[in-house]
């Protein structure tokens, strides 16, 4: 919850229960469980513009992985 609040405004979050929403399993080809996926829309609003997270899933890998979302992303988006 801490990261969630560190990055308020500047990243968003959001879960889904695939088990209710079985169209946004199938939209987003969810292979595995928990599949962290990352949304560009700096760049695209297409659905198929995202990548899946692939490393470890703790807190320090999350809190990179936010660090260089906020790095790469154009000043005028943050």
């Amino acid at each position: 919850m801490a990261a969630i609040e560190k990055y308020h405004g500047k990243i968003k979050f959001g879960k889904v229960d695939t088990e209710r929403n079985k169209n946004l399993f199938n939209r987003f080809n969810i292979e595995s469980f928990p599949t962290i996926k990352v949304f560009d829309y700096g760049k695209s609003k297409k659905d198929n513009d995202t990548w899946v997270y692939k490393e470890q899933n703790n807190i320090e890998e999350m809190t990179k992985l936010c660090n260089q979302l906020i790095d790469d992303m154009p000043k005028d988006l943050i």
